[in-house]
Order: structure tokens, then sequence, then C-alpha cells
């Protein structure tokens, strides 16, 4: 959920182009990259995000 979203992002688990992000409406431009930290990546909720996105695939 976006609520869900702007929680993470406040919690610094989130980097843009390797600079913590802690600001739910920052803006981003192509080429950007958008990285889930190291030490988050071990959280259940990213584990569960990571098994969903295996069948999605990103748009062009």
């Amino acid at each position: 959920s976006r609520k869900e979203a702007r929680q993470l992002v406040n919690h610094g688990h989130f980097t843009i182009n390797g600079k913590k992000a802690t600001i739910p409406s920052m803006l981003v431009k192509v080429g950007d990259v958008i990285q889930v930290k190291d030490s988050s990546k071990e959280m259940i909720k990213f584990q569960e995000l990571k098994e969903q996105a295996a069948y999605k695939t990103p748009p062009e």
C-alpha cells in the first residue's frame, strides 16, 4: 500500500543513487538507481515482495 511504502522510505530502507532516501516525496529522474539497503533485504516484507516480483516483468 502507499502508506506502507511511505513508512519504509521514512525508516530509511532505500537508497537513491547510493544516498539514503528518507523523504517519500523525493523526485527521481530517468536513470536514477533505486535500491533496497543491504541491511534491509533480509526483512520478511522484502522477502515477500521479492517472491511476488519473480512473476512480473518490468515495464519498458
